[in-house]
Formats: C-alpha cells, sequence, structure tokens
C-alpha cells in the first residue's frame, strides 16, 4: 500500500490500515523516526461507549455513597477501639 504526502504535510492512511487497527477520525498516532524510516504507533484511549466493556462489573450493585460513608465510619471505629 502506498499514501502521497500532501503539501500541507498531511497523508491518508488507506482504509484497509484503518479498519485492520481499528482506527476511527481523532485518533492519536505516536510518530517515530529512525534512521530514514517513519513509524506510526496508534496512541490508545478509549471512547466512553467503549468503556463499559472493558470495565469490570461488580458483584453486587453500588449501595449507594451514604451506605459507603457510613460502612466506612463503622470500620474507623472497629480500627480506634481497642
Amino acid at each position: 500500500m502506498k499514501t502521497t504526502l500532501t503539501s500541507k504535510g498531511q497523508l491518508t492512511l488507506p482504509k484497509k490500515v484503518r479498519e485492520e487497527l481499528g482506527l476511527k477520525p481523532g485518533d492519536e498516532l505516536l510518530v517515530e523516526v529512525e534512521n530514514d524510516r517513519i513509524t506510526l504507533v496508534p496512541r490508545r484511549r478509549y471512547r466512553a461507549e467503549e468503556l463499559d466493556q472493558l470495565i469490570l462489573k461488580a458483584q453486587k450493585p453500588f449501595p449507594g455513597l451514604k451506605a459507603e460513608k457510613e460502612a466506612a465510619a463503622r470500620a474507623r471505629f472497629k480500627k480506634e477501639r481497642p
């Protein structure tokens, strides 16, 4: 595959490459130069709609902030008592 550098220094990645790497508009690529070679490496960031697939699901639902604060207070009380 090949691409052509524009007068503004831009290039278009071939569609096949974008699809294979899952690249979407706005994705960032790291540019590395070594000797006479340029390497583009996708910088992985996840979109909000993808995070729910990556985050581990809780075993039980979150009890709420009030319940969490009460549990923390009970734990501190137990720790402070001899």
